[in-house]
């Protein structure tokens, strides 16, 4: 009787850290996501002079990536960072089109980490 209670105490901790786990990804990755859409506006509507909304991002990302890298694989927290230079270099170049490229390639990026990381039957398998 004992083992089943041990068993089943690990099976719960295991279930429950990865739900845990899960839901963190979720919740900084929309966090994320929702500072690159002010970029993304700042981009879309010219106003690239000042970087406020990249800094925040920035800022933002960087108070996220110890996390991230703790919890996900450390190439996709790689990329993004090569992707977050190459959106400050194309800001400095005033490149609007590449600058949005970047940062839709970043969202993209960020979905799949967590999509990656989900607690789901296809990532178990």
């Amino acid at each position: 009787m004992r083992d089943i209670i041990i068993v089943l105490v690990i099976t719960l901790a295991v279930f429950g850290g990865s739900f845990a786990v899960d839901k963190k990804l979720e919740d900084s990755g929309k966090e994320l996501i929702n500072k690159l859409e002010i970029v993304q506006q700042e981009v879309e509507s010219k106003d690239m002079y000042d970087m406020a909304g990249l800094k925040a991002f920035k800022k933002e990302w960087d108070a996220s990536k110890d996390m991230l890298n703790r919890l996900t694989n450390h190439q996709s927290v790689d990329e993004i960072d090569i992707e977050l230079n190459k959106l400050f270099k194309n800001y400095e170049l005033m490149d609007e089109t590449e600058a949005l490229m970047n940062i839709i390639e970043i969202k993209t990026m960020l979905d799949d980490m967590h999509k990656g990381e989900s607690f789901t039957l296809t990532n178990i398998l």
